[in-house]
C-alpha cells in the first residue's frame, strides 16, 4: 500500500497534486490546520505544524512526504 502526505496541502499547488496523484498512491493525506472530510482518497488530518501529536502516526509507513507549508505564493511582493 503506498501513501503520500501533503503537508500544508489545502492551497492551489496542493489540490491540483493531490488530484496528480490520486491514480499513483493508495492513500493521500493533508496535514492541515482545518479539518474537513475524507474525498475519495485524500483525507485531512489536523496539525499546527509546532506541537507533536497524533499526526505523527500518520508518517509512519509514508512513501513520499511533501512539505508544502510557507508563505502564499499568491501575493505581492
Amino acid at each position: 500500500m503506498s501513501k503520500l502526505i501533503l503537508a500544508g496541502g489545502t492551497g492551489f499547488l496542493g489540490n491540483v497534486l493531490s488530484k496528480y496523484f490520486q491514480n499513483q498512491f493508495d492513500e493521500i493525506v493533508i496535514l492541515s490546520r482545518s479539518q474537513a472530510k475524507m474525498k475519495g482518497k485524500v483525507r485531512r488530518i489536523t496539525w499546527d505544524g509546532k506541537t507533536i501529536g497524533n499526526w505523527t502516526e500518520e508518517l509512519e509507513g509514508a512513501d513520499v512526504i511533501l512539505n508544502l507549508t510557507g508563505k502564499n505564493i499568491n501575493c505581492r511582493y
